[in-house]
């Protein structure tokens, strides 16, 4: 038996109402509705991750060769840059993050789920002051390591230029 897969025979997979993950020579039939739903599970432990300051459990988020590409800042490339970028911007303990995410779209493509949606950011200062800024976002999540992890990262603001 042939381990590779031509483009018809994985696009009549996924008409059949599942998604093909390839990894190396192996490819195993995934349940859309379960894969998001692992998605949506690690976004919310990412959210939490940041809001708890845990900045040790971070490196799990991401690959090795992530980049995040935040709005007005130099992208991060590698895990430890992408570590170092979210650290800086959480490592305050007098201000906590809070996080709301509501996904638009999603595509399933070479083992990978693109999403794409609007989030709204609760900064939550010592003072009490709640500061929101509404945003959008695509991230590319890469199953690796049994679990979905973020490879590509971009986001930006709604709000105006400063």
């Amino acid at each position: 038996m042939n381990d590779r897969l031509d483009r018809r025979t994985v696009a009549a997979m996924g008409l059949a109402g599942g998604v093909l993950f390839a990894t190396g020579a192996r490819a195993e039939m995934m349940d859309p509705n379960a894969v998001l739903a692992d998605i949506a599970a690690e976004r919310r432990r990412f959210a939490e991750t940041l809001q708890n300051h845990d900045h040790a459990a971070l490196p799990a988020f991401f690959t090795a060769d992530t980049i995040v590409l935040p709005a007005n800042k130099p992208l991060a490339q590698g895990r430890d840059a992408a570590v170092a970028f979210w650290t800086a911007g959480t490592s305050d303990p007098a201000r906590r993050l809070r996080s709301m995410f509501d996904m638009v779209d999603s595509l399933f493509a070479d083992g990978m789920v693109i999403e794409a949606g609007r989030a709204q950011v609760f900064l939550i200062t010592a003072g009490g002051d709640q500061l929101i800024d509404r945003g959008k976002y695509i991230v590319v999540w890469k199953h690796e390591g049994g679990r979905w992890k973020r490879h590509r990262d971009i986001f930006n603001s709604d709000g105006p230029v400063a």
